[in-house]
């Protein structure tokens, strides 16, 4: 800065986001115009529009919507505002949002090579828990799961299916991971569990093993919608045994966790049922769900 007249300046490698702006030693009080703030981000165009006459419902939505872009800078962050900000894996469970509202397809393309990159730095896991890798934290269920729930995402919002077929034998090579892991298809006691509980009362291998069951069922509906029958069938029973095996272990009287994890089940997570035209799980499933969510939530809560 030269220090005459008006100048501008902004950093090229590093961004903040915020809520508040504290400014100290003005001459006079700020107006709304004393500041600016600089939204930058991925220029991902919006997809669509949404607005209803409840204004509420309009100011969540815009929030929402926000939150996405504040966080799609080059990958999906998980937060913008501190110095983490790196592309951790669990995003795409919540920023999915985003590939509904904006179009993000090439976005989600490339990160999707990021993902399938970290396997080749990775010794603690099969794949990254960030992409790309920042720290090597061993297999955390619902993070490294990011390697079949993002080409499942590009398919059921785009109906793109090039990922999964480009990348398939990294998808079935996820799966064979947690076979490895796992015992009688329960999952592995590892990873970050139920991420900031009010307390440790939930065991990982009942998150571990209800994102094995999860990416089961994907892989099953995209091993179909790519004409692999057979794997199809082999998928849709691991999702059948893994299920059964879940409500086995974790029924009421096995387990005495709290609700906060079973709200977490219902909305976070779910029993997701797998389209194939050979087993019709879909027909299947969702007495499957209804009894593996009655089986670790107090009947109060239904």
């Amino acid at each position: 800065m030269q220090g005459g007249g008006v100048e501008s300046w902004a950093p090229r490698f590093t961004y903040h986001g915020f809520q508040y702006l504290e400014v100290q030693g003005l001459a006079q009080p700020p107006t709304t115009n004393t500041v600016t703030a600089v939204s930058v981000r991925s220029g991902l165009p919006d997809a669509g529009a949404f607005q209803c006459s409840n204004d509420l419902i309009n100011h969540i939505y815009s929030n929402m919507l926000w939150s996405v872009r504040d966080n799609y800078f080059e990958v999906p962050t998980d937060c913008p505002q501190r110095s983490e900000r790196a592309g951790w894996c669990d995003g795409i469970e919540i920023m999915g949002t985003g590939m509904f509202n904006l179009q993000a397809e090439s976005f989600f393309n490339k990160w999707y090579q990021d993902i399938v990159d970290t396997k080749a730095r990775a010794t603690r896991s099969d794949f990254g828990d960030q992409a790309p890798l920042v720290g090597d934290d061993g297999l955390a269920p619902g993070w490294q799961d990011a390697v079949v729930f993002v080409p499942y995402s590009l398919c059921q919002t785009y109906g793109d299916l090039r990922p999964a077929q480009r990348f398939y034998a990294e998808m079935a090579s996820h799966l064979d991971y947690y076979a490895a892991h796992s015992s009688g298809f329960i999952g592995p006691d590892t990873g970050y569990g139920d991420w900031v509980p009010v307390d440790n009362s939930t065991p990982k291998t009942l998150i571990s093993t209800a994102f094995y069951a999860r990416c089961a069922a994907m892989m099953a509906e995209m091993a179909q919608a790519l004409g692999k029958t057979s794997d199809a069938a082999t998928y849709g029973q691991l999702y059948t045994n893994i299920c059964s095996a879940f409500s086995g272990q974790f029924r009421r009287g096995r387990w005495h966790g709290g609700i906060g994890f079973a709200r977490r089940l219902c909305v976070g997570i779910r029993f997701q049922a797998a389209h194939s035209s050979a087993e019709r799980f879909g027909e299947k499933t969702s007495s499957r769900r209804r009894s593996a969510l009655k089986a670790v939530i107090p009947p109060r809560a239904w």
